[in-house]
């Protein structure tokens, strides 16, 4: 085998320019398992990585030939990966590097990746808009370059949703490149996974014992002579600077791992540690580092289904940011600790039914934040905030049932975001903030009737979530949770328009994503109900298709699934309520 310059060349339609930065940065930033480095395979000695590889970013005219540094770049690549769709069964030149590496590469690899379409679709007319081949895969091509009526049998990846997904499809082309087997591959990947999450796990903890010990030792040396004093203070500083540690940096790293028994542990350390100090007078930063603990408190006691727990954490932190906005210089800070304080309580009476005193603390957080961001636009963080607070308003008049005006908040918070020109791979947190508001305007076009527009809203939702998942190097569990409860929700409106074979599709999606994050955290009552939820469509599906015997396998599914997940009492009542008359359903068509 020859030496190359580059590992592979990606050819891709422009209009598939996300996925080809995508899979260009996965490739050159993929760490080859030591243990299989320097061995011995069919395509030569495995190396240490994949780099260079080839992605060509100048867009070519429809008839132009292939230029020079093109075809250079095919001559000195030794393999040719193609990022099939529709798009690129179209392109005229991704067509022709085919072609050309067919031509001159006789012998060379070349791997097609399915990000969207159906191979060989162009077999069955009614389904060839959705071939996603070029001409050149799909059937082999003589010395002079000239396509013949020989099949082709590509080697293909799918990563769609429907197929592979991104994780196993990229290892599956990897294999391929370097000639091991897949298994290495995803057995390496997932011990990679596996000593991550071990890794932040035990920082964590790990963080936890040593606030715990200068927690202790900064209020144990309160009483300790005067020639102490100065290691007592500096204690305190270490603790304060751990606090600030925990809220920021290992929060940041926590929270896509979904760990609520860990993230917890920290909230409640720094919650601890302000609720026993007695070290003088606690100045602002702290008070507000110790309601930030709170907010963070509520927010995983709301999601671990413990209500009250919820409740008095939000109430605490309300009473410290009051404060702080009446005492602290630093106003900026102030107002959007209050205004986080305002959007939990009035998310603690949007569960206790209070609609009057979730509009009235909504609209609170809707002021400050109106404040901050007109002062400020140039503030991310504080346009971020202020759209959301525009789509609280828009949720409460959503339960109140103002549908249009609560349709006109959500369209006014997405334009919003659509100004803060958020960057997804930059802003991953506030893009899942911007699926979620999207979401919101589908189900109040679905509430309204609008079908088809609702449709559109929930596509739109997943691809932004997408955006992000493409620009995430490991699983980032919110941003997958809200697109599996995007897909359920689409399904529904599926199943409003008698499209269940699509309908079918996009709960079978839900569901594997709902039973990863599921088995990620057993304990984490959101994902869990969830998952039951993605259950009780397809029975309602069923029960619309008439596919009475499938209905019955499905229910029992589901009974086991609420004896076996961890659940609110409040979410089996009303589990029970929704499948009784789903029963129902099934009884009246039989």
């Amino acid at each position: 085998m020859g030496s190359y310059k580059y590992k592979a060349f990606i050819s891709y339609s422009h209009k598939d320019a996300a996925w080809g930065r995508w899979l260009h940065k996965r490739l050159e930033n993929y760490r080859l398992p030591s243990s299989i480095i320097g061995q011995k395979t069919r395509h030569g000695t495995v190396p240490a990585n994949l780099k260079p590889i080839f992605r060509d970013k100048e867009e070519l005219s429809a008839g132009a030939d292939l230029g020079e540094r093109i075809q250079s770049a095919l001559d000195n690549s030794e393999n040719l990966i193609i990022l099939c769709s529709p798009q690129s069964a179209q392109s005229h030149w991704v067509n022709e590097e085919i072609i050309y590496f067919k031509q001159n590469r006789r012998g060379g690899q070349i791997f097609s990746i399915i990000v969207d379409g159906v191979p060989f679709a162009t077999n069955d007319p009614e389904r060839a808009h959705l071939e996603c081949f070029p001409p050149a895969l799909r059937f082999e091509v003589n010395e002079h370059g000239e396509l013949t009526d020989i099949p082709a049998e590509p080697m293909a990846a799918d990563i769609s949703d429907s197929g592979d997904g991104k994780r196993l499809g990229l290892l599956r082309l990897i294999s391929g490149m370097i000639g091991v087997g897949l298994d290495d591959l995803v057995q390496r990947d997932m011990q990679k996974e596996r000593r991550r999450v071990t890794l932040i796990t035990a920082t964590a903890l790990m963080t936890v014992l040593i606030m715990s010990g200068l927690t202790w030792t900064a209020m144990s040396a309160r009483g300790a002579a005067e020639e102490a004093q100065a290691e007592a203070e500096q204690r305190r500083a270490d603790a304060e600077g751990l606090t600030e540690f925990m809220l920021t940096d290992l929060k940041d790293r926590l929270e896509p791992l979904g760990k609520l028994d860990v993230m917890d542990g920290v909230a409640g350390k720094v919650i601890d540690y302000y609720d026993n100090y007695d070290g003088g007078v606690v100045d602002c930063e702290a008070s507000s580092r110790h309601a930030q603990s709170l907010h963070l408190a509520a927010e995983i006691a709301n999601s671990s289904g413990d209500q009250e727990a919820f409740a008095d954490h939000a109430d605490q932190a309300y009473q410290i940011t009051e404060r702080n906005l009446a005492e602290c210089e630093n106003q900026e800070r102030a107002l959007y600790d209050h205004g986080q304080s305002a959007f939990w309580q009035g998310y603690v009476a949007l569960g206790a039914g209070d609609a009057l005193k979730t509009e009235e603390h909504w609209n609170e957080y809707r002021q400050f934040l109106s404040n901050l961001h007109n002062k400020n636009r140039a503030h991310i963080l504080y346009g971020v905030e202020y759209a959301l607070a525009i789509a609280n308003s828009g949720v409460s008049s959503f339960y109140s049932d103002d549908l249009d005006i609560a349709l006109s908040e959500f369209n006014q918070a997405i334009i919003v975001f659509e100004e803060l020109k958020l960057a997804p791979e930059l802003h991953q947190k506030h893009y899942i903030d911007f699926a979620d508001v999207v979401g919101w305007q589908a189900l109040s076009l679905e509430r309204l009737g609008e079908i088809s527009s609702a449709i559109s809203a929930r596509k739109r939702e997943i691809d932004i979530v997408n955006s992000v998942l493409e620009g995430s190097s490991k699983d980032n569990w919110e941003a997958i949770y809200v697109i599996a409860s995007a897909y359920r929700r689409l399904a529904k409106l599926y199943i409003k328009s008698d499209d269940y074979n699509n309908a079918k599709s996009m709960i079978v999606i839900s569901k594997n994503l709902m039973v990863k994050l599921s088995e990620n955290d057993p304990d984490n009552v959101t994902w869990n109900s969830g998952l039951i939820y993605t259950q009780l469509l397809f029975l309602e599906m069923l029960a619309e298709s008439q596919s009475t015997l499938k209905f019955l396998d499905a229910d029992r599914e589901l009974q086991l699934m609420i004896d076996e997940l961890k659940l609110t009492s409040e979410t089996i009542e009303h589990l029970s309520k929704e499948r009784d008359f789903v029963l129902s359903k099934i009884a009246t068509k039989e």
